[in-house]
């Protein structure tokens, strides 16, 4: 008697299992062509351009019992029960409105990318039903109206992108909610007003990219909170007031604050344990010296200081930057000379110390920076001869010394500049002729020698020069005829050679040079007939009106 019940209660047990679990596969078959119908319905409300718009996504069966799962469909993952946590759609060309996306029909969802398509509209309030999603990816789209409050229920969101919309308003308040938030993407929208001080409640936050928006007022202090903080963009707003001290607490590796409004000094311990390696304030008001955190910040980089009022010696702030390649201290009026040291900084690509009040002469060191290709050291009172160790820098594409009180001659070294597309020698004092070795230049598109004292003739070797598509040259002492050899010059679109000492006749070679537009060869000596071309028919009275007879030098 007591075998049988024993079996008794047994097999209502395993009963009681094999209902529970058939319960269970209903319950997940059911969800999951819940989830399923959810997907059917929205991309039925997407606008379709072609037919292949995600093929799998099909209620069609080959069993007419089984029901519809979707976890074998494109962009689609699953978990172990079969529901949807996993949806990435990135740059499939979708276009259409989040409105008709079931967010409610997602609860297990934890991934949602839908950036780079063409999605437009607001995104509704109901995106806060999804309780569980970590990753939150929509940027890259057409949508506008503001960010719904409801975005702070979404407590478990570790990541944020709504970057490159059109996006606009204020932030919520509601933002402060997201306490596990880590990477938060909202540049490049219209987005206005105050930075929320809720911001700082966020204390796993390492990126904060808010840049290219309508941001005003000043940046919270509470964004010092933000221990945990590395990368932090306020690029391209309406930022003003000075930097909160309390940024110096933050160990940062990029801090990008250029096009604002900003005032004051630059924060003073900006290098904190010497992490920073992209720094960007350029076109404010700050003023004050560089900060002395900066000197020995090896890790630097990229640096833009440029469009400020910054002052200080500019020889003895900075130092020796082994990682750096870019860095841009123009319109400043730092004053001092130009250090030595950068010639031993092995990655630098861009040195721009322009517009400044920078004294002493070019260092020869520079030579040594291998890897430099734009060396812009113009309108400053820069003076002797361009050092002849510049001609081992075989990357160098722009070289700009105009504005200088440079002297002497060319050196002949400057024809071992293979790369160099831009040179700008105009307005120094540089005396003698041009080497021939110019002529060696053959990627060279503008060529600079306005306003200096070049003496005899214009050297033939420029024929080679046949991608050059302006040569200003006014302003010399240049004697001799125009030489022929110009007219090879096919891309040759601008050209100044007035204010010379320019004899004899106008080449008629140039009524075959069909791309020159504008042309100016006034104030010479030159004599005969004008050339029938374009250009000269083109050119304003008081540039060609002297060229039908002859005219008197200006006696230098």
């Amino acid at each position: 008697m007591g075998a049988t019940n024993m079996n008794k209660v047994v097999s209502s047990l395993a009963l009681l299992i094999l209902f529970s679990l058939l319960d269970f596969s209903i319950a997940v078959s059911s969800d999951s062509n819940e989830e399923a119908d959810a997907l059917l319905k929205w991309k039925a409300s997407l606008q379709r351009h072609n037919r292949s718009l995600l093929p799998s996504w099909t209620n069609a069966t080959t069993n007419v019992s089984s029901k519809i799962s979707p976890c074998a469909w494109y962009g689609i993952s699953c978990n172990d029960a079969g529901r949807v946590v996993n949806i990435s759609l990135p740059a499939k060309g979708l276009k259409g409105k989040l409105h008709d996306f079931s967010f409610s029909s997602f609860p297990h969802l934890a991934y949602l990318d839908l950036s780079y398509n063409k999605l437009f509209g607001n995104i509704p309030p109901e995106v806060g039903l999804m309780s569980h999603l970590k990753f939150l990816y929509i940027d890259t789209n057409q949508l506008d109206g503001s960010i719904p409050p409801e975005v702070g229920q979404l407590s478990s969101l570790v990541e944020l992108a709504f970057f490159s919309n059109n996006l606009n308003g204020s932030l919520p308040p509601s933002l402060g909610n997201l306490t596990h938030l880590s990477k938060l993407f909202l540049h490049d929208n219209s987005f206005s007003g105050f930075i929320p001080p809720v911001i700082g409640n966020l204390k796993s936050m390492s990126v904060l990219s808010l840049g290219i928006n309508q941001f005003s007022g000043p940046i919270p202090l509470s964004l010092g909170n933000l221990t945990n903080l590395k990368v932090l963009g306020l690029v391209d707003n309406n930022l003003s007031g000075s930097i909160p001290p309390s940024l110096d607490n933050l160990v940062l590796t990029n801090l990008s604050l250029d096009f604002n409004h900003f005032t004051s000094y630059l924060p003073h311990n900006v290098c904190r344990g010497g992490a920073l390696q992209y720094f960007r304030v350029s076109e404010n008001h700050f003023q004050g010296t560089i900060p002395k955190s900066l000197r020995n910040c090896t890790s630097l980089i990229r640096v833009r200081l440029d469009g400020n009022k910054l002052t200080g010696n500019i020889s003895e702030a900075l130092g020796i930057y082994p990682n750096l390649t870019f860095i841009d201290l123009s319109r400043n009026n730092f004053y001092g000379e130009i250090s030595f040291n950068w010639g031993k900084c092995p990655k630098l690509g861009t040195l721009n110390v322009s517009m400044n009040n920078i004294t002493g002469g070019i260092p020869r060191e520079i030579g040594n920076s291998s890897q430099l290709h734009a060396l812009d050291l113009s309108l400053n009172h820069i003076v002797g001869e361009i050092p002849k160790e510049l001609g081992k820098l075989n990357s160098l594409t722009k070289l700009i010394l105009r504005g200088n009180q440079l002297t002497g001659r060319l050196p002949t070294e400057i024809g071992a500049f293979n790369e160099l597309e831009y040179l700008d020698l105009s307005a120094n004092r540089f005396n003698n002729s041009v080497p021939e070795s110019l002529g060696n230049l053959l990627k060279l598109h503008y060529l600079g020698l306005s306003n200096n004292q070049f003496v005899q003739e214009l050297p033939k070797e420029l024929e080679k020069l046949v991608q050059l598509s302006e040569l200003d040259a006014n302003h010399n002492l240049f004697g001799g005829e125009i030489p022929f050899q110009i007219c090879s010059l096919k891309s040759l679109e601008k050209l100044n050679l007035s204010h010379n000492n320019l004899s004899g006749s106008i080449p008629n070679c140039f009524e075959g040079m069909h791309g020159l537009s504008v042309i100016d060869i006034s104030d010479n000596q030159l004599q005969g007939p004008v050339p029938n071309s374009t250009a000269f028919r083109n050119a304003p009275v008081e540039a060609r009106i002297r060229e039908r007879e002859p005219v008197r030098g200006r006696g230098r």
